[in-house]
């Protein structure tokens, strides 16, 4: 007899693969969370806005303290210009605009082509401090933008989809004031311009 072991040559064993579970197909609903979705965000580049009125500068993000706190906003990097909205860090649905974004649209869609050939050095308000462009929020007038004095110290308001009259398109042409008794004459300027 033969002492060696024996080997019994067995066939080789099939892997088993695990069931694969098949996915229910349901129909997302708003209110459903997209884990996908929301990583997606972070993996895609942030976008700087542009400024309208200067379309080859990006716009700075920048922060001031206020009274209710930091506020972070958007301005534009030339001196003067009056391109300022606040930052808006909300994560947004697809396809949803940022406010950034509305705010530049609607720039596009009512500024005034008066205030583009105006240089921006006569872009200031009564107390001769650089004007901001804001959107209003009133019932009257929502999403309507109008400049007023960016610290609030007079009592500057012009809406950006009209010429300005009077006063106003006196002091944004030549930087002078209306004096009181010229004040009642504004038609008459008007008329001349």
């Amino acid at each position: 007899m033969d002492e060696s072991p024996t080997r019994y040559l067995l066939p080789p064993e099939e892997p088993v693969e695990p069931k694969k579970r098949k996915k229910s197909k349901k129909r997302k609903t708003k209110e459903e969370f997209d884990p996908d979705a929301f990583l997606e965000t972070f993996s895609k580049p942030t976008k700087c806005p542009m400024c309208v009125i200067h379309p080859e500068e990006f716009l700075e993000r920048r922060q001031a303290d206020t009274q209710y706190g930091p506020w972070e906003y958007y301005k534009c990097p030339v001196q003067g210009c009056f391109v300022c909205c606040g930052a808006d860090d909300r994560i947004h649905a697809p396809g949803e605009k940022d406010n950034v974004q509305y705010y530049l649209d609607c720039v596009q869609g009512q500024l005034h082509e008066f205030y583009y050939r105006l240089p921006l050095d006569n872009m200031k308000c009564f107390c001769e401090r650089p004007l901001i462009m804001t959107l209003s929020r009133s019932e009257k007038n929502p999403g309507r933008l109008f400049l007023k004095c960016s610290k609030r110290w007079c009592d500057f308001f012009q809406w950006v989809n009209e010429v300005p009259w009077g006063k106003n398109r006196l002091w944004l042409k030549e930087g002078k004031m209306l004096l009181p008794l010229q004040q009642g004459n504004h038609q008459e300027f008007n008329q001349q311009q």
